[in-house]
């Protein structure tokens, strides 16, 4: 396991974002409640909710596909060597 594993899920995220747009997964909100959990990954648990477009439309789908490959990502980390941890680190605070 390295850290490349979890950058690719930081990109397979973003596609989902992406797939996600009509329900709001690009907007401010949700960029910010992944950036402050990639930011804080060893401390906080993945989020379960991502400041959707709930209130007009059905986004439990959306919610769940963020919120599984987030915790992906906190479960891979988890497994993760103290350099690669490092490597990630790095990659987030420059990247995001």
């Amino acid at each position: 396991m390295t850290s490349d594993n979890l950058v690719s899920l930081v990109k397979k995220f973003k596609g989902l974002q992406n797939e996600f747009v009509d329900f709001g997964a690009l907007d401010t909100e949700p960029r910010f409640i992944f950036r402050h959990f990639l930011s804080n990954i060893s401390k906080l648990n993945p989020p379960t909710s991502w400041d959707l477009y709930d209130n007009s439309m059905d986004t439990n789908e959306a919610n769940q596909e963020l919120t599984k490959c987030a915790t992906l990502i906190k479960e891979l980390y988890s497994k993760l060597h103290y350099s690669e941890k490092a490597k990630f680190d790095s990659y987030v605070e420059e990247s995001l």
